[in-house]
This record gives structure tokens, C-alpha cells and sequence, in this order.
């Protein structure tokens, strides 16, 4: 039995629809929100870093869940993280960037797995790891699953990476558990002004752990 191009147009179409999805971030208004804090979005920040025409993304179709009872599951397109190589002044850099506008750039299993893969790639080519970051440390959903926490190397990945490539840390919006620990082992650290923090743990978590309501500052 062969195959004839029609036969190929659902499955083309439904490429094309993630494609758009996931390029599209959080969404029209998830990004209209980081423009009013004075932020932009992870691709808007990709475009002003890298050379023009540069950036080969990654894990662009990758697609991260949240699963909570009594709740529709929740797929994440790209899992709130753009992932890639381009170039700086015409020189090859692997970059990370945290999305923002998607679950507040907070990380799953899919997250952590295809930041982890850029960082391999780094090392093996010998180019620096930067990382744009504003985000936290895995989602609660995940890391109540044993079975997904115990694929994940802990930081075995970013101390791998120290004195091996040179690695640039930017801070640029909340950044809480997994960034700040990131930035530890990076030779270059940018804090950004008004919209860059660093912290263990946000407001949202403090209250859900111990019911204590606690400012960012």
C-alpha cells in the first residue's frame, strides 16, 4: 500500500497548529502582561541577543503536562522554555531562555530535561551556556512524582558545565529555587533593575507551605 501526499495533510496541518502554539507562547495577553511590568518575552529577549537570523531553536515541539485531580490535564506547549544556539557578534553561544509568560516560567520534568540537553550539547562543543532566566524551581505537581524526579540529575548538569565552558547568568524577572542556584556557578551574573529578584522561595509557595503571606521583598 503507498502513501499519497493527501494522505500526509492532517498530520502536516496538526504540525503546523503546535508550531504556531508554541511560538505563540503563553498567549496574546500572557505577554501583554510582561510588557506592562516593563519585561519582555523569552523570544523578544532572543531576538535583541543573538545575531539576526542566528537562532536555531531546539525542543520547540516538546510538550509538558499538569496533571491535578479533579482538573482537565493542562498541556504545555514548548514547556515554558526556548532552547537553542545562535550566535553573539558572530561567535556560537548556546542560550536557554525561561518563558515567562507561560506558568510564570516555573519548570516541569520537559523543562528541565530540555534545558539539561542544551547544557550537554554546550559541553561536548565547547561553547558557553547562557541562561535568560526568570522562573522557579520544578512545578509542585511534578515533584510530588517519584517517578519523574528521579530522572532528574539534580544539578549534576550545571556543575558539569563550571571550568569546562564559560557560563552568563541573566536574572531578568523573579527567579526562585533552580535560577539562583544556575547562577552560583556561572563566571557572569546580571541582576536586572526593578524587574530582576532572587530569592529561595516566592510569596505563592510560602503561603501554601506554612500560610504565611509574605511580600517578594
Amino acid at each position: 500500500m503507498t502513501s499519497t501526499p493527501h494522505d500526509w495533510d492532517e498530520h502536516i496541518a496538526e504540525l503546523r497548529r503546535r508550531k504556531a502554539e508554541a511560538l505563540g507562547q503563553g498567549g496574546p495577553e500572557a505577554v501583554a502582561r510582561l510588557h506592562e511590568r516593563g519585561k519582555l518575552s523569552a523570544r523578544e529577549r532572543l531576538e535583541i541577543l543573538l545575531d539576526p537570523g542566528s537562532f536555531h531553536e531546539i525542543g520547540l515541539l516538546a510538550q509538558g503536562a499538569i496533571e491535578t485531580p479533579g482538573r482537565p490535564r493542562q498541556v504545555i506547549n514548548a514547556d515554558g522554555v526556548v532552547t537553542g544556539w545562535g550566535e553573539i557578534g558572530g561567535r556560537k553561544v548556546f542560550v536557554a531562555a525561561d518563558d515567562g509568560s507561560v506558568m510564570g516560567g516555573a519548570a516541569s520534568i520537559m523543562n528541565v530535561e530540555k534545558r539539561f540537553r542544551l547544557r550537554r550539547m554546550a559541553v561536548e562543543q565547547g561553547y558557553p551556556f547562557v541562561g535568560l532566566y526568570e522562573g522557579s524551581a520544578i512545578r509542585f505537581q511534578d515533584s510530588m512524582d517519584a517517578a519523574i524526579m528521579s530522572r532528574i540529575p539534580a544539578f549534576a548538569e550545571v556543575v558539569a558545565c563550571q571550568g569546562v565552558i564559560p557560563q552568563v547568568a541573566a536574572l531578568l524577572g523573579p527567579c526562585f529555587g533552580r535560577p539562583p542556584i544556575d547562577a552560583l556557578f556561572s563566571e557572569l551574573v546580571l541582576l536586572v533593575r526593578n524587574t530582576g529578584f532572587v530569592g529561595w522561595s516566592g510569596p505563592t509557595l510560602v503561603k501554601g507551605g506554612i500560610g504565611e503571606a509574605v511580600p517578594l521583598e
